[in-house]
């Protein structure tokens, strides 16, 4: 148990304190301590595989930090608890229990055990700097996985800085003399990407006057970076998944197999487990790309690093206490990038102090505030006479062909309302273009403010606009589910999951 090989030079040690975590299920007692990052599911890939029909392949997401252990459910069908409480994701500080299906999992930090956490020994890792816990965490885990050749995925809110990680772990491997390509996976059009990864040959298709070898040919001796790996159409995933485990690339209209000696990177601002559990990424491809897990701290959780990096931008200007104060209020939501390009602005447009110009660049929306409102989640579904809603088996075959409902905001179009609003504001339109949902909610539900987090925002609208519709839907098919299910064009046994979140 927590074995580590001899500490690099640079990094120094901290420590944390890490739960034992015991639970049961069909295949009998287990009990671990949560070390690391860990996915919990049913699936043989998962770091914890709990033998219970009720839980998903890829159901949750645990990870021991500083202040408790993060839970994060990853879209499964049955729900993850914490302390009897549905939850999307939360931190928890003590003891307690988190149910995944039928299966409940003991946490004990009554039991918790201290191991060493590695940390960089300064505030600069390459190209990286910051001088907080989370980032010097972070350089030491680069340190120590660049020089392995093994695939790694960055993982990180947009604007965190990612592909500055990506740099940096080039160029601290045994590969920095090599190339490193960039290939934008969201950039791209599914036929140029497929061209622009794999090569072709000449007159492979219209246009291809000669041949070309792909990024992943041209990276040879270096590193491919995979930008928004999240984006790469589910067509070509075989394909890529292909190249990771036999080395070997095909171009478009050839059918030789080339060899290929190049360490994979790749990054995401999504949310790649729960993708693979609603079947938009494939799970042997996550696992293929993400051998070893980077993730990028978002700017609110290392706030102490905000002044450090404007006098990084400045090239060592001082700033007074008073105007970082100001600055570590501010959200920051577009991250590292946001803050960049505020100093930047403020550099082009004002002379002499900074501190005026810099809170002029902020909009009345967007001005820094002592405190922020407190994000609320959706109201759940209370849980069934055993505590928890009522389950159905995750299976492969009820998955497949899952299309998720989604909804979007439109302030105009035609349609038929449901309720009783006449609002002429934001409408929430389904995807399948039957039903117009109301903009004004019911009487008896309080109305989504137009102002805050936006994803807040959006997911309060998106689950209103999913409840609205089942219970039209619901009325108009009599509560058969099966005809429900085929007029909405989805898998039955999502309509039920939709309709045990909304206590239908």
């Amino acid at each position: 148990m927590f074995v580590r090989s001899p500490t690099p030079m640079g990094i120094v040690l901290s420590t944390r304190r890490f739960p034992r975590i015991s639970w049961a299920d069909r295949s009998g007692a287990h009990e671990t301590y949560i070390e690391k990052r860990m996915v919990v599911g049913a699936s043989s890939s998962a770091d914890l595989v709990v033998d219970d029909m009720t839980v998903s392949r890829i159901h949750a997401e645990l990870d021991p930090r500083d202040e408790g252990l993060w839970v994060r459910d990853l879209s499964s069908r049955n729900g993850t608890f914490v302390n009897e409480k549905s939850t999307r994701e939360s931190i928890l500080k003590g003891n307690g229990e988190i149910q995944l299906g039928t299966t409940s999992i003991f946490v004990e930090y009554s039991n918790a055990v201290s191991a060493p956490v590695e940390l960089w020994n300064g505030s600069r890792f390459h190209r990286m700097v910051g001088h907080s816990k989370a980032m010097r965490e972070l350089f030491a885990l680069v340190a120590r996985v660049a020089p392995t050749d093994a695939s790694i995925l960055i993982t990180g809110e947009t604007g965190t800085g990612k592909e500055v990680v990506a740099r940096s772990i080039h160029d601290a491997s045994l590969r920095d003399k090599g190339p490193f390509v960039v290939v934008d996976c969201a950039a791209l059009p599914e036929n140029l990407l497929d061209a622009e990864l794999f090569g072709h040959t000449k007159g492979a298709f219209t246009g291809a006057a000669q041949a070309r070898a792909g990024a992943i040919e041209s990276a040879e001796g270096g590193t491919v970076f995979l930008d928004e790996i999240g984006e790469l159409p589910i067509s070509m995933q075989p394909k890529l998944l292909r190249v990771l485990e036999q080395r070997t690339v095909r171009r478009i209209g050839e059918s030789i197999h080339r060899p290929v000696n190049v360490r994979f990177v790749s990054a995401t601002h999504r949310d790649l487990l729960s993708m693979v559990s609603r079947g938009e990424f494939r799970e042997d491809l996550y696992f293929r790309l993400c051998v070893l897990p980077v993730r990028v701290p978002p700017l609110r959780d290392r706030k102490e690093d905000i002044e450090f990096l404007v006098e990084h931008f400045l090239e060592g200007e001082k700033l007074s206490p008073e105007f970082i104060a100001s600055l570590a209020a501010h959200p920051w939501r577009g991250n590292v990038r946001e803050l960049r390009n505020h100093v930047e602005r403020a550099r082009a447009l004002g002379e002499g102090s900074l501190r005026p110009v810099i809170r002029s660049t902020f909009s009345d929306e967007e001005a820094p505030t002592s405190h922020s409102t407190p994000r609320t989640r959706p109201t759940l579904p209370p849980p069934g006479p055993l505590g928890l809603p009522t389950l159905v088996e995750d299976n492969d075959d009820a998955e497949s062909g899952t299309t998720p409902v989604e909804m979007s905001l439109n302030g105009t179009g035609t349609g038929t309302s449901t309720g009783t609003g006449t609002g002429t504001g934001a409408s929430v339109v389904s995807m399948f273009g039957r039903q117009r949902m109301p903009s004004r909610p019911p009487e008896n539900e309080p109305a989504v403010p137009f102002e805050g987090d936006f994803r807040i925002f959006r997911e309060k609208w998106i689950d209103r606009g999913e409840r609205e519709y089942l219970v039209h839907m619901l009325a108009r098919h009599d509560r058969n589910v099966a005809a429900l299910a085929r007029e909405a064009c989805v898998n039955r046994t999502y309509i039920y999951r939709l309709m045990r979140k909304h206590g239908l």
